[in-house]
């Protein structure tokens, strides 16, 4: 799910018509576009938005501010998420100034095929507009010999503050091998999200290795499925 939108616009442009010695005819509707506004978003949100575009089928369900959820009807009693054209999607920048925030226009456009009448609310829970996306980590390895790593959220918090360091990780590193098999490691926190195995010494034949943040890790604020990096001795 996205943060909470603002100023929310949705719009479908008038269709487009030829006309012949006064007689209009109709040629094709216009797709319905969609923009919106994501008030101080970290950088990840902005990374991830953008790498929508590679895929080849994109659909979302919107939540209206009542805790509506709109989707596509798709049969007399089923809802499919609203398809959107994946070429069109957009997370722009807004620079802050002396009276604005940080924000991100966020906009695309939904795929040619809808029609209006399809959008059918498919059911409501108020309570989804209490959720608070989790941000992406990310984990990097930094030297080895002695293994460190870092893990970190690429979420600015000011002046030369490019990155969150995720901290209380170190007995939830996990290393395999390209086998697949769990390596033994005794990590320390030797600082904020960077962590030291000094004892790791993992064969030449077990390259590459593969660290991750193990799925027992308390998530929190933070979604570890994306904190993976591999590397070789």
């Amino acid at each position: 799910m996205t943060p909470i939108l603002y100023n929310v616009e949705s719009e479908r442009p008038e269709a487009v018509f030829e006309e012949l010695s006064g007689t209009k005819f109709f040629v094709r509707h216009q797709p319905r576009t969609f923009k919106a506004l994501v008030a101080k978003p970290p950088t990840e949100w902005g990374m991830n938005i953008e790498q929508l575009r590679c895929v080849s089928r994109l659909g979302v369900f919107l939540i209206d501010d009542a805790g509506v959820v709109w989707g596509r009807r798709v049969s007399f009693n089923e809802a499919a998420p609203i398809p959107i054209e994946p070429g069109t999607v957009q997370a722009r920048l807004l620079f802050p100034s002396d009276a604005t925030i940080t924000k991100y226009e966020f906009s695309f456009d939904f795929a040619q095929s809808l029609m209006d009448f399809e959008l059918v609310p498919v059911f409501a829970d108020a309570a989804l507009l209490n959720y608070v996306p989790v941000i992406a980590a990310r984990i990097a390895v930094l030297n080895i010999p002695p293994l460190v790593v870092l893990v970190y959220a690429l979420y600015a918090r000011g002046a030369r503050d490019f990155y969150t360091p995720i901290t209380g990780l170190a007995t939830y590193l996990e290393v395999r091998d390209n086998a697949n098999t769990p390596i033994t490691t005794n990590f320390t926190e030797i600082e904020p999200g960077r962590y030291e195995d000094s004892s790791f010494a993992g064969p030449l034949s077990g390259n590459p290795y593969t660290i991750r943040v193990g799925s027992s890790a308390p998530t929190g604020a933070f979604d570890y499925t994306t904190a993976v990096a591999q590397f070789r001795v």
